[in-house]
């Protein structure tokens, strides 16, 4: 998390210092190497995906674990019961 921060701040130093605005520019200043540039791009779409992703799921279990809120893929579609709630026993 540090590292994240810390290489946030350098980079906002950089972009401040050069004026350039677009972030695949300040990784891969030279020109010839465009696919490099589309690399780069690429590489942040899908960081930017999984942070989004990961969230999400956080938030969710969080809402499950302080409201008791049901998950949307349960395991009561599968007719088993969830975690920690025990079923009434059946009787013969």
């Amino acid at each position: 998390m540090v590292l994240l921060a810390v290489f946030g701040l350098a980079l906002m130093y950089i972009i401040s210092r050069t004026g350039i605005a677009e972030m695949d520019a300040v990784l891969v200043p030279w020109e010839r190497l465009a696919w490099l540039r589309k690399l780069s791009s690429a590489l942040q779409l899908i960081l930017l995906f999984g942070v989004i992703a990961i969230m999400y799921a956080g938030g969710g279990a969080l809402l499950e674990q302080l409201f008791s809120l049901p998950t949307w893929c349960s395991d009561r579609r599968r007719g088993t019961p969830r975690r920690g709630r025990r079923t009434p026993a059946r009787r013969a």
